[in-house]
């Protein structure tokens, strides 16, 4: 079985007031004949409260949901991959989770390629290199040639 979710989306905090969410917490507890009706219900007000934000949003593409919330700043991949890891199964997680470390790893490769490359535009890498012994230039000029483009 999943695991139940203790947080709310962003959007569904925008929906949800305190009181709907206690209605949803007793459904659980009322027969089964209320059940039926309230879990509608429920769904009817959070229904309605949808629609009167989606029309209270400005016709102007640039205000939306976003801007609501008081988040409308850009979110990088990462931002987003944690937000939806929140509300992922195990398994999900861990498919995010190796997507984040894949991305770590990229970006440290390439700050690390950039730092060769502008490191064999520096002069004081060339003095440092004259210190080698030639097959040890030989080996440094080979894995530069490797990491720069």
């Amino acid at each position: 079985m999943e695991e139940a979710i203790k947080e709310l989306t962003e959007f569904d905090a925008l929906i949800c007031d305190s009181r709907l969410q206690m209605m949803k917490a007793l459904i659980p507890f009322i027969p089964a004949r209320e059940q039926k009706f309230l879990s509608v219900y429920v769904k009817y007000i959070e229904l309605t409260k949808t629609m009167e934000l989606v029309k209270n949003i400005s016709s102007d593409k640039s205000v939306g949901i976003c801007s609501l919330t008081g988040n409308s700043e850009k979110k990088e991949l990462t931002d987003i991959l944690q937000i939806i890891r929140k509300f992922s199964s195990n398994k999900d997680r861990e498919t995010i989770d190796m997507i984040m470390n894949m991305m770590s790893i990229y970006r440290t490769f390439r700050m690390y390629k950039e730092t060769m490359q502008s490191a064999s535009d520096d002069p004081m890498s060339e003095l440092l290199k004259n210190l080698l012994t030639p097959e040890q230039q030989e080996m440094f000029e080979s894995y530069s040639s490797i990491m720069t483009p």
